[in-house]
């Protein structure tokens, strides 16, 4: 279900994303997938400019902007994410 609305439309995900926070608050899905759904909403209504790093561009393997970029992975842990660093070093490796 979480791929079909994260690949969705922006009224959509903007409709399901109280509900991925709620099951993530709830420990019934991970921090990842809310801000997954959370930072591509957010490329989309905020001229692109994301929260946690999570949407990356396929053509330099780089995150879209990131707002507050020197506190992104402050934001990552508080969701039990790895640091942006590591997620990056993941996108390299499948790219190679």
């Amino acid at each position: 279900m979480f791929l079909i609305v994260q690949h969705s439309d922006t009224t959509m995900m903007a409709k399901y994303i109280p509900v991925v926070k709620e099951l993530y608050i709830k420990k019934e899905t991970i921090g990842e997938n809310y801000a997954l759904l959370f930072d591509r909403l957010m490329l989309e209504r905020e001229n692109g400019i994301q929260y946690y790093g999570t949407q990356i561009n396929p053509k330099n393997h780089q995150p879209y902007k990131i707002k507050d970029i020197k506190n992104v992975n402050q934001r990552r842990s508080q969701l039990g994410m790895i640091p942006l660093e590591s997620y990056l070093k993941k996108f390299q490796k499948i790219n190679k």
